[in-house]
C-alpha cells in the first residue's frame, strides 16, 4: 500500500502485518494473513473490493454452523470502476466458467457457484493448518484459492458460494490488459482441475 491505508487501518487498532518479499505472491500473502490471524474463521478479501451490504459478513459467516462447511465465497460484482470490456466480457466470461460448466467435466461437488476465489471468502482456519495456499500454484498466475477448495471437496468437505456475500470489485482493464488476465487466470485454473479430475 502507498496510501493512507495503513494509518486508517492503525486508527482502528487494527494488527499490521509486513509483506516482506520482493515478488509479490497471492498465497504467501494469504498464508502470512491466515497464520497471524487468532480467529477459527479467516476472512479474505482484496484491497480493492467493497462489501455490497452492511450485513456482508454477517451472510458469510452464518453458513459455518454446518461443520462439514470448509470456506464460503462469492463471485464478485462489477461497480463504476470497471471497463467496458470488464462489464461486456466480464460477465460472459464469468458466465462460460460456472458451476453448471465446470460439474460436466469433474466429479467433485460445489453447492453452487463458479469455484472459490479469495477476493471475497472465509475459510476455517483448523482446516488452512492441514493444506495451505500453495505458492508454487500462485506463481503460475493464480489458482492457489481453487486449490485449496478442491482438495477440501475431495476431503468430503463443501463449499458454499452466496451472492448476499459479494463484493464489488474490479481492475478497470483495457481490452488487452483483460484479455491478458483472463488467460492467465484460465490457465491457472485449468493446471487444477486437471490436478483434480
Amino acid at each position: 500500500s502507498n496510501d493512507a491505508t495503513k494509518d486508517i487501518a492503525k486508527s482502528y487498532n487494527c494488527k499490521i502485518i509486513n509483506y516482506k518479499s520482493k515478488k509479490f505472491n497471492h498465497a504467501q500473502s494469504c498464508n502470512l494473513g491466515v497464520s497471524a490471524a487468532e480467529g477459527d474463521l479467516v476472512v479474505l478479501t482484496n484491497a480493492h473490493s467493497f462489501p455490497i451490504s452492511l450485513r456482508w459478513l454477517e451472510s458469510g459467516v452464518k453458513h459455518f454452523k454446518n461443520e462439514k462447511i470448509a470456506g464460503v465465497f462469492a463471485n464478485f460484482t462489477f461497480d463504476n470502476r470497471a471497463s467496458f470490456w470488464e462489464k461486456v466480457i466480464g460477465k460472459n466470461w464469468v458466465n462460460l466458467i460456472s458451476s453448471k460448466n465446470i460439474k460436466q467435466h469433474i466429479n467433485i461437488h460445489f453447492l453452487d457457484g463458479i469455484s472459490f476465489s479469495t477476493t471475497c471468502a472465509i475459510i476455517r482456519k483448523d482446516l488452512w493448518k492441514q493444506h495451505k495456499f500453495d505458492p508454487l500454484q500462485s506463481k503460475h498466475g493464480g489458482g492457489e484459492d481453487i486449490e485449496w477448495a478442491f482438495y477440501f471437496l475431495k476431503c468430503g468437505f463443501s463449499i458454499i458460494q452466496d451472492p448476499n456475500f459479494s463484493v464489488y470489485h474490479s481492475h478497470g482493464d483495457g481490452f488487452f490488459k483483460f484479455i491478458k488476465r483472463a488467460w492467465v487466470y484460465e490457465t491457472a485454473y485449468l493446471r487444477v482441475y486437471l490436478k483434480y479430475l
